[in-house]
């Protein structure tokens, strides 16, 4: 559940309960339920670890611009692989 308790039938509650067809509708806020989210990260023994996106790996020391400046594009030498090559059929 996100900030707003909403039952979605089939997405986060079962379609049915019984015989009877459950309909989306808002819940009340469980406040006691918001209180131990807030304080769950406080309560976390390791630090949770920054997460980067593919694009942010390969460039961790110096930016695009100044390695385009330190390398001369003629010595690059690329070799595109096609993705499950390795895989063994």
């Amino acid at each position: 559940m996100g900030k707003i308790p909403i039952q979605f039938p089939g997405l986060n509650t079962p379609v049915f309960r019984g015989k009877e067809l459950i309909q989306q509708q808002k819940l009340l806020v469980n406040l006691e339920r918001k209180q131990k989210l807030m304080e769950l990260p406080q309560s976390q023994t390791r630090p949770m670890q920054i997460k980067l996106s593919p694009l942010e790996y390969g460039w961790r020391s110096f930016t695009v611009a100044e390695a385009l400046n330190q390398i001369l594009l003629e010595k690059i030498h690329l070799k595109v692989l096609k993705p499950g090559f390795w895989k063994t059929k």
